[in-house]
């Protein structure tokens, strides 16, 4: 099976709110796809302990005691290590810096609107690097 045809499994976090954009991008996009969500960082983590999610898309601001920093060390330790994408409105250089330095496979922008290419850009090439979706695709 192809990467194309395989099932991209999404692991969405942040209020309901802000992904609003994202979900209806996707659902548009005709990409193969199931959407988990989460709308914060510990119900994110128990969420991965399922291990179905090849890209996670978080958001900068949780609005709780976390960040997306903490959930992307927790995910660099799960066994099925998804793809990461922060997601924020505005992003400086320096945070793309420290967004790709800290191992985020990629920065998706949300204003002035969520760019449907770019989302569907970043979330194939997300899931082509996933671990768990390369051996998929391999077997």
């Amino acid at each position: 099976m192809g990467a194309a045809t395989s099932l991209v499994s999404i692991l969405l976090v942040g209020q309901a709110k802000n992904c609003r954009d994202i979900k209806a991008a996707l659902r548009k996009s005709g990409l193969k796809h199931e959407v988990l969500e989460a709308i914060d960082c510990e119900q994110a983590k128990t969420l991965l302990t399922e291990g179905k999610a090849t890209v996670i898309i978080c958001y900068r601001d949780l609005g709780d005691d976390t960040t997306w920093r903490d959930l992307l060390e927790h995910t660099r330790e799960t066994e099925s290590k998804p793809s990461f994408v922060v997601c924020c409105r505005h992003a400086s250089p320096s945070f793309w810096a420290e967004a790709f330095n800290l191992g985020a496979h990629d920065v998706l922008l949300t204003e002035p609107a969520v760019v449907h290419a770019e989302l569907l850009h970043i979330v194939g090439s997300a899931h082509r690097n996933c671990p768990r979706a390369k051996a998929a695709n391999l077997a």
